[in-house]
């Protein structure tokens, strides 16, 4: 049996009438975020309950989680009928930066990649509400040599656990959940694999499908010109503005090498951006233009 659930509501029971979603459909990947589309009727008691970005959208099979995420698109079309689009926990890692940082780690008794690892999922849950946190569960890939080196270049976490774990060692990404704690383990071989579509329920209505494409962030990392002596072998030296003195006047504040949008943190959480200035050299300017494009890009 399917069960659809938003933070503490059903949205969709199989022996309850009055809570259906319509033409529910989910996809799940190894190692990507999967999604969970669906539609509800503005007749549904729990209608107006599912925030973007902020609500938690759990899929059961019986007890068992198949899909656990967050409301990515919430399109209303014709009819009042709302249009669903969810993205799985895999996204949260998309709303962290890792910071230039270059690793040079030996193992010794440790596991090098189990070390790595918790250290860029520990960059991350510094920069997120706790909900998007994530404690590092069972690791068994190794490096043959238990030796790595990296180099962080402000990409986003998802980015760097692809580039840098993924597509170096193999193996799998998965979450588990386990008293109440989001685990991220990575494995050689995945246990309960599920790679299909699963769809339940008809559309019974012929309508068209909106999904939106806009880049929401909340907190901006500015960086301007590259420093001169930047090699090749190091993350990009850049302009910030940390040298520039921190500020929490107005809606917009600025502390250490970021600025953050405080409505749109209390709305939608941390959400994080790099952008990148080439032609910036002065940090009052590099400052300016980040409030301008974060001002612009929440409104």
């Amino acid at each position: 049996m399917y069960q659809i659930m938003c933070d503490d509501y059903i949205l969709h029971d199989v022996v309850i009438d009055d809570l259906k979603v319509i033409g529910a459909r989910c996809c799940l990947e190894v190692n990507k975020t999967g999604s969970l589309t669906f539609q509800m009727a503005p007749t549904h008691p729990y209608y107006d309950k599912i925030k973007k970005h902020t609500s938690e959208i759990r899929l059961y099979q019986d007890d068992r989680v198949l899909f656990s995420g967050r409301v990515l698109n919430d399109e209303i079309t014709f009819n009042n009928i709302k249009n669903i689009e969810c993205e799985g926990e895999l996204s949260y890692f998309l709303d962290s930066i890792q910071r230039g940082k270059e690793y040079h780690l030996d193992g010794g008794n440790e596991n090098v990649i189990e070390s790595y690892l918790k250290d860029v999922v520990a960059i991350h849950n510094s920069q997120v509400d706790d909900s998007k946190k994530f404690s590092v569960g069972l690791v068994n890939i190794t490096d043959p040599n238990n030796y790595l080196y990296k180099i962080s270049n402000y990409e986003d976490t998802l980015t760097t656990l692809t580039d840098k774990l993924l597509n170096t060692y193999g193996g799998y990404l998965q979450v588990r959940h386990s008293n109440g704690v989001r685990y991220l383990d990575y494995v050689s071989e995945l246990t309960n694999a599920c790679n299909q579509t699963i769809e339940f329920g008809k559309n019974i209505i012929d309508m068209t499908r909106y999904i939106k494409g806009e880049d929401v962030y909340t907190a901006l990392i500015p960086l301007g010109a590259t420093n001169e002596n930047t090699t090749n072998k190091d993350y990009e030296k850049r302009l910030t503005i940390t040298s520039l003195v921190d500020s929490t006047d107005g809606n917009i504040k600025k502390v250490n090498d970021y600025i953050y949008d405080a409505e749109a943190v209390k709305q939608w959480g941390w959400i994080w951006k790099v952008v990148k200035w080439d032609d910036v050299t002065v940090a009052e300017n590099l400052l300016k233009k980040a409030k301008d494009e974060l001002k612009n890009s929440i409104n």
